[in-house]
């Protein structure tokens, strides 16, 4: 055959024949080819072209399409020769697999025919500029819609409509649904970690980024397929040296001189969008953390149209090839007065911020101390979640950098479980911190003292010391963790009139070791005032409001008294209380 050459126009010939080849040695090529947008006009020799259009006849006519049958067809149409001959048919398939994929092909030519459009588009524009038939407004304005209608259509030619839809090819090969993290972080998807601020969500991601660099379990549990080669974390709310200290918290350290964990503070010279070329580089093969999401929002985060535009932000980040992204959000404030959670209760603001995510995992801080938080998935859209668990941080983050699972999936009970509340609404307190602090004060130590040795605060302590003196339930409203042995030891209210924290703390003054039982106060003897009746019957009749009949405190002597005092201070020696420092029944 003559070689047909394009010396000066785009083109790729060699990955023509491929594509021709293809089809040839497997005719379901042809239907990639035609689903994927190509059309005969992409091709840049006419030879190509002319195959192309004869093979699509037979294949539209329910015939195979091979060496013989397309020689035939050729042949009928006299082009036999005008494509090179057989020999050049046999050609196509020379050097080919048995199933070629040829996706890769099809996006060359149909590039390289779009650059030769918009070739053409210029060089028409020259024309017109040099035989000055139009004026230049004219000129830019024609030029200008025909390269804007080349960018709509991406180059397909009329009528080709189906390159816009995924083809059967990649439907079949589509990747199944992984894991960066099983069952808690899907690849490929957003993630976000909801809570009440000093909740624990940036220690609970963390935790993440170490198992996903270290390749090991999450909380000892959940399992991470492959190791994360980069993991970029930005937190434009911290400045440096706190989120530092976090990270040797977390034993950090070496991935970060690794340069495998990079990280971006307010301290930061530079703070960067996520819209920023250089970050959308960085992102590719990366898992990224954005802590918290709000520092990102262009606008009021209530706003629907701030969270759409970050949504885009966002997948603008898994589209430049991140692995996955996690990112921390803010809980509304009426989170806290709540013990159930849901996807609004847990994430603040627009309802399109939760619409768009993979998952949503809610934090609820149970116990301050020990830093125990309890973890429920509140969004899972394509896989079936782990049910709540609730893990640790103290003291195993200081021995060790991880968090331990104090509660596996299904062993953590509801959160109303662990949120028992007194009076005022706030958490109840715990049982074990109960009984020191109960411990404490009957050895005369100061609540200013009992909050520095238990790492409380001293509203902690002055709560439990008030709610006894009023006899709120403290102790009896703690955890239901099996450790509130002493209570246990006591009556119940009733009978002599005495509640059992009374008996266990009863403080006259909160900075004072004298401890007491209150007294109940004496049966009132005044009566209260006359309240004049009307009937129809005559005239008005007196009648008066009972009186208010209350307990007369136990006789020291009783012996339901003398009972319950004995116990008490048993109990007390128990736990090591001297005995001059045992209460003082009064």
């Amino acid at each position: 055959m003559t070689a047909e050459t394009i010396t000066t126009l785009p083109a790729n010939p060699d990955a023509e024949r491929t594509i021709l080849g293809g089809i040839l040695l497997d005719n379901a090529a042809h239907t990639e080819a035609v689903e994927l947008g190509l059309t005969a006009d992409a091709f840049s020799l006419d030879s190509h072209r002319r195959i192309f259009l004869c093979m699509s006849e037979l294949i539209g006519a329910g015939s195979a399409a091979d060496l013989v049958t397309l020689a035939e067809i050729l042949a009928k149409h006299k082009e036999v020769e005008a494509v090179g001959g057989v020999a050049y048919l046999a050609s196509l398939t020379e050097g080919l697999p048995r199933r070629p994929a040829i996706s890769a092909y099809i996006r060359i030519i149909k590039d390289k025919s779009m650059l030769r459009r918009i070739m053409g588009i210029c060089s028409a524009a020259i024309t017109k500029a040099e035989d000055q038939s139009q004026d230049a407004t004219g000129v830019i304005d024609e030029t200008e819609s025909q390269l804007l209608e080349l960018r709509k259509d991406g180059g397909a030619t009329a009528g080709d409509w189906r390159g816009m839809f995924h083809s059967v090819s990649e439907f079949e090969s589509a990747p199944p649904l992984t894991f960066a993290i099983d069952e808690i972080m899907q690849e490929d998807g957003i993630t976000l970690v909801g809570g009440l601020p000093a909740s624990g969500k940036t220690m609970f991601m963390l935790a993440m980024a170490r198992a996903l660099l270290d390749g090991l379990p999450l909380f000892n549990y959940f399992g991470v397929p492959r190791t994360s080669d980069r993991v970029i974390y930005l937190i434009p709310e911290s400045s440096l040296g706190p989120f530092v200290a976090r990270l040797h918290l977390f034993r950090l350290e070496t991935h970060i001189r690794a340069d495998r964990f990079l990280f971006l503070t307010l301290s930061a010279k530079e703070q960067v969008a996520l819209t920023d070329r250089r970050l959308l580089q960085a992102c590719e093969g990366a898992t990224v953390f954005l802590d918290t999401c709000t520092r990102f929002l262009d606008g009021p985060e209530n706003d629907a149209e701030t969270s759409r535009a970050f949504a885009r932000n966002l997948f603008s980040l898994i589209g430049a090839g991140a692995r996955t992204l996690c990112g921390a959000h803010h809980s509304p404030k009426a989170f806290e007065g709540q013990d159930r959670m849901t996807l609004e209760s847990v994430l603040r603001g627009s309802g399109d911020l939760g619409a768009m995510i993979s998952t949503c995992w809610g934090l609820r801080q149970i116990d301050p101390v020990t830093n125990r938080i309890y973890v429920e998935n509140v969004k899972p859209r394509d896989f079936l979640p782990p049910k709540p668990f609730i893990i640790q941080g103290r003291p195993s983050l200081d021995k060790d950098g991880y968090f331990e699972l104090v509660a596996k999936p299904g062993a953590a009970g509801e959160l109303r479980d662990h949120l028992n509340r007194n009076k005022a609404g706030a958490p109840a307190l715990s049982s074990v911190k109960a009984l020191d602090a109960i411990k404490m004060r009957l050895q005369g130590k100061t609540i200013r003292e009992i909050a520095s040795e238990l790492g409380v605060s001293k509203s902690w302590v002055g709560r439990l010391s008030t709610n006894s003196v009023h006899g709120d339930n403290a102790v009896d409203n703690a955890e239901p963790d099996g450790e509130d042995d002493l209570k246990e030891s006591l009556p119940p209210s009733g009978g002599n009139g005495l509640s059992q924290n009374s008996f266990l703390l009863g403080f006259r003054d909160r900075d004072s070791p004298n401890i007491g039982v209150r007294e109940t106060e004496p049966e009132s003897t005044q009566s209260a005032p006359d309240i004049p009746l009307t009937s129809k019957e005559g005239p008005s009749k007196k009648r008066k409001r009972p009186t208010a009949k209350r307990k007369a405190p136990p006789a020291k002597d009783d012996p339901k008294f003398a009972d319950v005092k004995a116990r008490v201070v048993a109990k007390l020696r128990d736990l090591n209380v001297p005995k001059t420092e045992a209460v003082s029944i009064q």
